[in-house]
């Protein structure tokens, strides 16, 4: 058996790396330590970086016939745990946050190119950055926006009029809700709020939900949503 070099055990650490975080932030999962939020955050171009130091000996994407290895995995990884983590920050101004996310996935791509240079020209590994500053963008956005907020929340109290859920594997669970007559002036209150499944199972038309609307630090809104004292 080949013993691993250090550029081999370098990338093993790389791809391990989020399901060492995933682990921690189910384990404070009520309160995940923002150093740990952001270090997923920053994961991608930190992994980046490393590929960038190794001088070629660590890949970002697994290529064929190649025995470079590569940290694909850890950052499809990453990507899991972001995506988990940004359903937290449900957000209501769409057009605000796509602003925003196209501007993350257009440095993040620019980053890309100054450390990889003409290798981006390359169909494999253009579009696998491509993809990945898509993913990333949205979910990296609404984290930030959301765990840098020091805004006071506004909170109403709402009553669920109606339910909504999106087919396929990946379901989402959505509530109608209208606030009620005293509270209108407490915060604005949309139409239809994403929620998670265990919320959407547990309420019944006509419950009471207490809604806080936060700023957010890139004054992009989002909320979140309790009912009993329980998210």
């Amino acid at each position: 058996m080949t013993e691993m070099n250090a550029y081999d055990k370098l990338a093993v650490l790389v791809n391990v790396l989020p399901f060492i975080f995933g682990g921690v932030v189910v384990f404070t999962w009520r309160n995940p330590p923002p150093v740990l939020v952001m270090l997923i955050v920053l994961y991608p171009l930190m992994s980046m970086f490393v590929c960038f130091l190794s001088e070629g000996k660590i890949r970002y994407i697994k290529e064929k016939n190649s025995f470079y290895p590569d940290v694909s995995l850890g950052m499809m990884a990453i990507f899991i745990l972001q995506l988990i983590i940004a359903d937290r920050y449900m957000t209501v101004n769409v057009t605000q946050l796509l602003l925003w996310s196209t501007g993350y996935a257009v440095a993040y791509i620019l980053i890309a190119f100054i450390f990889f240079g003409k290798a981006m020209l390359s169909s494999q590994l253009g579009l696998f950055m491509f993809i990945l500053a898509l993913l990333y963008s949205v979910n990296s956005v609404k984290v930030v926006n959301g765990l840098f907020d020091v805004s006071e929340p506004k909170e109403s109290l709402v009553s669920v009029t109606g339910f909504y859920s999106t087919g396929g594997r990946s379901k989402s669970y959505y509530l109608y809700i209208t606030a009620y007559e005293s509270d209108d002036d407490s915060c604005y209150v949309p139409e239809k709020i994403k929620v998670g499944r265990v919320l959407y199972n547990k309420v019944k038309k006509g419950d009471s939900l207490k809604l806080s609307m936060h700023e957010g630090c890139l004054n992009i809104p989002w909320y979140t949503c309790k009912k009993n004292g329980r998210l």
